[in-house]
């Protein structure tokens, strides 16, 4: 059985797209999913966000052909494994497209394909830009989860990255499902992000909008000393507000 493939996207940074990668990730793992999370994000953050150090995993795979346990590593937590990354991504992009590569397919050939029941999960992270790696990412994806911080400019992002599904729906046939999750939301700027959300439920009318995570000291102090808000604050809200994400990405609605 091929894994169910998440991909965490968008095309505004400072949405909270990393620090969904990885809490949705743990709680899988949590949950006795064996996980793989890809950083496809030449930042490397994912490795950083569990305290780790970026790595060259995704170059040394795609482009130096290293065999894929070489350059999978463990994060210390059980059933969460990493592929990471760092600013050579970039570079493995700009040399398989220089070969002429369709890299669209190739990151569901290399990632997911090799897959037979394990890892249950793979779960991407990527760049918050388009990209062939991006678009690979999407392509590759059952659920494609677009974090969205309810400010003005993000919610536009988010509205971009829909355009590039619909062009892969049309172009490849992409049939999966797109999960749209407002982030970032700031009670002492209640007027202003409200808007910001009426917005997100106006133009994403007919697309599953999950409910909304807040603005958060805890999610982005777990993140500074590498740890999921399931290590740092486990029953703190931000933990209680993913757990809709959590359910929907693994297509059980609550």
């Amino acid at each position: 059985m091929a894994p169910r493939v998440i991909t965490v996207a968008s095309q505004k940074g400072g949405v909270g797209k990393t620090t969904t990668a990885i809490n949705l990730g743990h709680a899988l793992a949590l949950d006795d999913k064996t996980v793989l999370l890809v950083d496809l994000d030449p930042q490397g953050q994912l490795a950083i966000g569990l305290g780790m150090k970026p790595e060259p995993g995704v170059y040394n795979y795609l482009a130096n052909d290293q065999p894929l346990r070489d350059v999978v590593r463990a994060t210390g937590r059980t059933k969460l494994h990493l592929v990471p990354g760092n600013k050579r991504t970039s570079s493995a992009q700009m040399t398989l497209l220089g070969e002429g590569t369709d890299l669209v397919t190739l990151v569901a050939r290399r990632f997911v394909e090799p897959f037979n029941g394990t890892p249950q999960y793979v779960i991407f992270d990527t760049a918050p830009s388009v990209g062939t790696f991006l678009e690979g990412a999407l392509f590759a994806a059952n659920v494609v989860v677009i974090p969205v911080a309810t400010q003005t400019l993000a919610v536009h992002g988010a509205a971009a990255l829909l355009e590039t599904l619909k062009r892969l729906q049309e172009a490849r046939g992409w049939a999966g499902e797109i999960l749209i999750q407002p982030t970032r939301f700031d009670a002492v700027r209640r007027s202003e992000h409200q808007q910001a959300l009426d917005l997100i439920q106006q133009l994403f009318e007919g697309y599953k909008v999950l409910p909304l995570i807040h603005e958060a000291i805890a999610l982005q102090q777990a993140m500074t000393v590498g740890k999921s808000i399931y290590e740092f604050e486990p029953d703190g809200r931000p933990a209680k507000e993913y757990a809709p994400l959590y359910w929907a990405a693994r297509g059980t609605y609550r």
